[in-house]
């Protein structure tokens, strides 16, 4: 079944450095979507969801290694 055209989110994923992939792959629910970086892309709310939240978990690392780093330099 189609996804309807009200259904989805546009999403921009960062290009990020020469050393990343092209594209970024989101899996849900057993369907994938390749997402180009540095570009615009229209995806189901569920998608743009799964992005967020992977967005989100990678801060919350980068935040928790910060301290770990600050905690052992003391």
């Amino acid at each position: 079944m189609a996804e309807k055209n009200s259904d989805l989110v546009e999403i921009t994923v960062p290009r990020g450095n020469e050393k990343d992939e092209k594209n970024l792959l989101i899996s849900v629910n057993g369907k994938n979507y390749i997402l180009p970086r540095g570009k615009k892309s229209k995806v189901p709310s569920a998608v743009a969801y799964e992005y967020q939240r992977s967005v989100r978990a990678q801060e919350r690392l980068y935040e928790t290694q910060e301290q770990l780093i600050g905690a052992s330099a003391q």
